[in-house]
């Protein structure tokens, strides 16, 4: 084999080799966020006004639907609009089995201070439309505090 073929083959393989480590890289690394849009309460409409953030890569649906859940409790960043949760409200579990997703919220989602605004069904709104909104796979919310249904 002559020298310049030999030399395009190496360069070649060096090339592809530097490829697919850097794509390996890019897809292991564990700072890897998605943009998902949480909807809150406006302050001064009766709207829900959508507010994109960067959370947390997971692979499985119900870690992702935690961690979406997780930064809507946190509240809205922009000024102009309301809490959807009450302040101390937590995710204790996601479950999704064929298309319905299983939500259990602390306490506090039920029994909010005096200050919050918005009412429980205004709430389970936001909740819901935060969820659809990001998987629309999932096709029904069901939601629950410590464990007890909120369904009527």
């Amino acid at each position: 084999m002559e020298l310049r073929t030999r030399n395009l083959i190496v360069w070649s393989s060096i090339l592809i080799a530097a490829f697919l480590i850097s794509l390996i890289i890019f897809l292991a690394r564990p700072g890897r966020t998605d943009q998902h849009i949480l909807f809150f309460p406006s302050e001064t409409t009766d709207e829900w006004i959508g507010e994109a953030r960067n959370i947390h890569h997971t692979r499985e649906i119900e870690e992702s639907v935690k961690a979406l859940l997780q930064e809507l409790a946190l509240g809205p960043i922009t000024l102009r609009l309301e809490p959807a949760l009450p302040k101390g409200t937590g995710v204790r579990s996601v479950l999704i089995r064929e298309g319905t997703a299983y939500l259990d919220f602390t306490a506090h989602l039920a029994v909010p201070d005096s200050s919050f605004q918005i009412s429980f069904s205004e709430m389970l709104e936001g909740i819901k439309k935060s969820v659809f909104y990001n998987f629309p796979s999932i096709k029904k919310v069901i939601v629950y505090v410590d464990g007890v249904s909120t369904d009527i």
